[in-house]
């Protein structure tokens, strides 16, 4: 048989079967077929001695050949799988990182706890002072159920500080101010509304290189990742992503 058209010689697998099928074909002919005798004895074996005598062969060379079969199928598939490893690995080194970027799960990219939040309601006075700490330059908003409302950054905290202090409001009183306030102040001030909403909705199995894009987008610095409840849990930066990117091979 010629290797041209669509006409292939088949798969050592199928001569394997097939060698194997004809063999164990060959050998229960002859344990069923062939006169035995054991040696040593005078006479031929009587019927039920013979039965016995036969099925006993039968089932040392079928326990054989299931073992003979059982180590093909092993032989088989852990080539399968190394060959499926292998074209993995070829197809991502011919992507570029951006592009394995966009297989890799948020889940997969460094995330830190949001532990700390704010309601609406609050007054600026019970929080103000903590903002200066390590990764406390946003404030996430969220309502009485503690589902995310808004994320603003913290600047929008003191231009609304400076901005009642110059219509001359006590500092006592501004820290009297909710959080409602803040946030109605940098929506009606058009040089302040990059200060609102700084962040986009993200899951845990959505794709980096997406939620990246939709960062980038909307020139915003920060993603952050809700519970079923629509919590927030945690958050990523694009830093974070550019990191990834980078470490990426």
């Amino acid at each position: 048989m010629k290797r041209n058209g669509n006409c292939k010689w088949p798969s050592p697998e199928f001569w394997l079967v097939v060698i194997m099928l004809l063999t164990l074909t060959a050998l229960v002919c002859i344990v069923l077929c062939v006169r035995i005798r054991v040696p040593g004895a005078s006479t031929d074996l009587r019927a039920t001695d013979l039965l016995e005598y036969r099925k006993t062969i039968l089932t040392v060379i079928i326990t054989a050949f299931g073992a003979w079969v059982g180590a093909g199928a092993a032989y088989f598939f852990g080539r399968e799988n190394l060959r499926v490893a292998a074209e993995s690995l070829l197809e991502m080194r011919n992507q570029s990182p951006a592009e394995r970027l966009q297989h890799l799960p948020i889940r997969n990219v460094p995330q830190r706890p949001i532990d700390w939040t704010v309601k609406s309601a609050d007054e600026i006075g019970s929080f103000y002072k903590t903002m200066n700490k390590k990764d406390r330059w946003f404030i996430p908003i969220v309502n009485d159920d503690g589902s995310l409302e808004n994320v603003i950054h913290e600047n929008a905290i003191w231009r609304f500080i400076d901005d009642q202090s110059a219509q001359g409001v006590a500092h006592a009183d501004i820290l009297k101010k909710s959080v409602a306030d803040v946030v109605a102040f940098i929506q009606r001030t058009p040089e302040f509304k990059e200060l609102d909403h700084i962040y986009v909705p993200i899951g845990q199995d959505d794709s980096a290189g997406e939620v990246h894009s939709r960062m980038l987008s909307k020139d915003i610095y920060i993603g952050v990742i809700r519970d079923a409840k629509g919590k927030p849990t945690h958050y990523t930066t694009t830093a974070d992503m550019r990191m990834v990117l980078l470490q990426l091979p």
